[in-house]
């Protein structure tokens, strides 16, 4: 996020600093799925097991599904997830996930490394995979 989202991101009108705000907000679309990830694993990782579920919902349903992914979905600038200093205030947290959890039809989680799932050692992302 502090190499890539935040440089690329940061003069884009305060308030709409997400990543999916680029291009005149090419990027932003009703997401289908919420993933559930920690910031603990690699990104490749992350990045590859969504592009292979996405290529498996197109050939099953002939569309393109879109993801609700925290680091480009989020204000970093407002949000610091990759500071990783301090536990977000679970205010934050519910405020600006929960309702995306709602909205969206499932939650892909994201179980990595496959030997050593980091995320079912997080309470958040159990807590995401069972809203």
């Amino acid at each position: 996020a502090n190499k890539i989202i935040k440089p690329a991101t940061a003069n884009l009108e305060k308030g709409k600093q997400a990543y999916v705000h680029l291009n005149d907000s090419q990027f932003l679309d009703d997401a289908e799925f919420f993933v559930s990830h920690t910031w603990l694993a690699e990104v490749e990782g992350l990045l590859e097991a969504v592009i292979r579920h996405g290529e498996q919902v197109k050939a099953a349903e002939g569309v393109e599904p879109a993801y609700y992914l925290d680091l480009a979905s989020v204000d970093q600038h407002k949000i610091d997830q990759a500071a990783g200093n301090a536990a977000m205030p679970f205010e934050t947290l519910s405020e600006d996930f929960v309702e995306q959890i709602k909205s969206c039809g499932a939650v892909l989680v994201v179980a990595s490394p496959f030997d050593d799932p980091l995320v079912i050692r997080r309470g958040w992302c159990l807590f995401e995979a069972v809203m």
